[in-house]
């Protein structure tokens, strides 16, 4: 699948300069590589400071006691990768994911659940009669008398003969693209059996201990390994940046685009302002243009094509870019229809339950893609990326809190007394007796009022709240390592609050 190049019957010959031991575990015979300490990151001095240049996962040895991981002998030599980009990927991939098995039942669950989606929303567009549901008739589907309460066999139709013709293309759509999901799927789970192989094999690491390791110890391994299974044939050592490099490549180029502020576009919103618009569907389209697709500079894993190399063909390769923009985009509308149903129905099935539990969590805010990727390092991974983020979200929180406005409060106070009035009496009401809630539209009520006094609680501050906004704002800026020069001594002002909540939060 990466090709390599496997070879049965060849004895693995431990490097000379890497100690190892031998021991019985299960009654076989295993060798134990010393696990190795890695020093913590300690944080760059300088909380203004640009991306690193390298991170420090440089193995040091440890000191007396050390820990052991079975490593069997294994003919299989991992030389010669051909896609190293797309295999290192995997590896990280596969120590994030928890190993083989959460892997293939996420992929799996993950079909099912579009399976469930379409059969579901199919179900409730053909098979259920809404005239008898809501009332409007007493005669049910077989067309009988409804004499006292709907049963649900009065509503359902007993076969799925209503089908009309739109449903039945948007299934032809549905079962080809679930098809084409399903191959992916197949492709993508031989991939990560390769992984499982090489970690079991190459690196002596079981799935069981994955949650155990760090990923730190994971690359210090691989680097460990390299003399031996020279995953790079012209290489005898390779070292953390290599790994980080190939698996962050496009990032790294999407997160230059970002720098330069040449990505993403500038939208201007009325009565809010100028603001950077990348969501997750145009952010997907701009990876398949410039990394994935047939139209991308790349000719392979990571070379560019040729014609890129010469600065003479900078206006025809603009013009060829132009014409596959305009490809894509109305590519995207004929599609528009089909993603925008699933798409309000994902959202709808994901968090109608986080809707009723937790209606709160909808008013938190949270980094957004250009936040995410203005922030981002050069060579900092995912995992990575979202812990320096977390680190920095309550104290950005308390921050954006501080500038609240005070019009704003008094209308929101105002009303949330009138709404979570109306919600209480309705519901005491409902309490002393259960007929009133079957009156019509008071259970629409009640839930509305009680969305409204949650939604006005994100514009009312916490009345034991400090204000010390130039704390918070260095704060923050000592996780997310970014601080224009306007923000420098103005963290009281509209300047470095509009800033921050229009460039890195929605």
């Amino acid at each position: 699948m990466f090709g390599f190049r496997s070879r049965i019957g060849y004895q693995n010959i431990e490097d000379e300069n890497t100690p190892s031991q031998v021991c019985l575990i299960n009654n076989e015979q295993t060798h134990l590589i010393p696990e190795r300490t890695v020093p913590e990151d300690d944080g760059p001095s300088d909380v203004f400071g640009g991306p690193p240049l390298e991170h420090d996962i440089a193995a040091n040895e440890a000191d007396g006691t050390s820990s052991c991981y079975a490593a069997t002998n294994s003919g299989v030599l991992w030389d010669g990768v051909e896609n190293l980009d797309q295999f290192f990927t995997r590896v990280y991939e596969y120590h994030q994911n928890g190993g083989y098995l959460c892997i293939v039942i996420k992929h799996i669950l993950t079909l099912l659940q579009f399976i469930f989606v379409v059969w579901f929303v199919t179900f409730l567009q053909a098979r259920v009669d809404y005239d008898v549901l809501f009332k409007n008739k007493n005669i049910s589907v077989e067309g009988k008398s409804i004499g006292g309460k709907i049963r649900l066999t009065d509503v359902i139709y007993p076969d799925w003969s209503h089908i009309d013709g739109f449903t039945s293309c948007l299934l032809v759509f549905a079962v080809f693209f679930w098809i084409f999901r399903a191959a992916r799927v197949v492709y993508q789970i031989y991939q990560f059996g390769e992984i499982r192989t090489f970690y079991h094999s190459a690196l002596g690491i079981e799935d069981a201990l994955l949650s155990d390791l760090k990923w730190q110890e994971v690359v210090q391994l691989i680097c460990e390994k390299q003399p031996s299974i020279h995953l790079i044939l012209n290489k005898d050592g390779i070292t953390a940046l290599d790994l980080y490099q190939r698996i962050l490549r496009h990032k790294n180029y999407f997160v230059a685009l970002v720098n330069k502020e040449i990505l993403p576009p500038i939208i201007t919103v009325p009565l809010i302002g100028s603001m950077p618009y990348l969501p997750n569907g145009l952010k997907m389209n701009l990876e398949w243009l410039l990394f994935y697709g047939v139209w991308s500079p790349w000719k392979g894993p990571y070379e560019l094509k040729e014609e890129y190399k010469h600065p003479q063909n900078i206006f025809r390769l603009a013009d060829e870019l132009d014409s596959a923009i305009l490809k894509m985009a109305i590519g995207n509308f004929i599609f528009f229809p089909l993603v925008f149903v699933y798409q309000v129905l994902y959202f709808f099935f994901t968090y109608g339950e986080l809707l009723k539990r937790d209606p709160g969590s909808f008013a938190m805010r949270r980094y957004s893609n250009f936040g995410r990727n203005k922030l981002r390092h050069f060579n900092e991974l995912d995992h990575e990326l979202r812990m320096r983020l977390s680190k920095s979200h309550r104290a950005a929180m308390q921050y954006m809190e501080q500038f609240l406005s005070p019009l704003g409060q008094v209308i929101a106070r105002k009303v949330q007394f009138v709404a979570g009035a109306i919600c209480i009496v309705l519901l005491l009401l409902g309490l002393w007796d259960e007929d009133v809630l079957s009156i019509e539209h008071v259970l629409t009520i009640i839930s509305v009022c009680g969305l409204v006094v949650v939604a006005c609680q994100s514009f009312i501050g916490d009345e034991n709240m400090i204000y010390w906004p130039e704390t918070l704002l260095d704060m923050v800026i000592a996780h997310i390592h970014y601080a224009p020069d306007s923000w420098k001594g103005k963290a009281h002002t509209d300047i470095s609050t509009g800033e921050y909540k229009g460039s890195h939060w929605w």
